[in-house]
């Protein structure tokens, strides 16, 4: 195992965010806060969301700006330093014997691809759920509404195993034109 994965594994960024004072709050399967690389720390709707790597590690993502990554690259930028900097830091920190940390062999995970997708994701089925419990509210429950709830999460379900992003913003969008024609 690397000294980068191994630190990913032992230091979380939860755990280095509570250090720096920033309150995290767990929504759903991941964490979210706002976000401590804003300039002036000032965000009104928490933005940065952080989730559990198979490997132990975790990774965050800020839909605001866009940064993402693991801990060793949110460390380096919150500390304006550079990856192998922060990847040694961490290493002294953790009691991890680094040596001599070079700064090239380092690459933090493309966020984008893993992390956006899956947030995005879950996200739209967070949504989705929430328009259908408002359908199901407003239909009293009827056997109709059950049924049309029921095709709409075995959609949602399809969606979310072949990782259907579009397909879950179209059943988004349905499902709220339904609530429309409802109201």
């Amino acid at each position: 195992m690397s000294i980068g994965s191994e630190i990913c594994r032992r230091y979380s960024i939860e755990d280095h965010l509570r250090s720096k004072g920033v309150e995290v709050a767990k929504v759903g399967r991941k964490l979210r806060c706002r976000c401590p690389l804003h300039k002036g720390g000032q965000e009104r709707t928490p933005s940065f969301y952080i989730t559990d790597r198979p490997d132990g590690g975790q990774w965050f993502h800020c839909f605001a700006c866009s940064e993402g990554g693991d801990v060793i690259s949110l460390v380096a930028k919150m500390e304006n330093k550079t990856n192998g900097e922060a990847l040694g830091s961490l290493a002294r920190k953790l009691g991890i014997q680094a040596g001599e940390v070079d700064e090239t062999p380092y690459m933090p995970p493309d966020h984008n691809t893993v992390l956006g997708t899956f947030c995005i994701q879950e996200e739209l089925a967070v949504d989705i759920s929430s328009y259908l419990m408002m359908f199901m509210k407003a239909e009293g429950g009827s056997k109709d509404a059950v049924n049309k709830a029921s095709y709409v999460y075995r959609k949602l379900d399809e969606c979310i195993v072949t990782s259907d992003t579009d397909g879950m913003a179209r059943l988004l969008g349905e499902v709220q034109a339904a609530i429309r024609e409802y109201r």
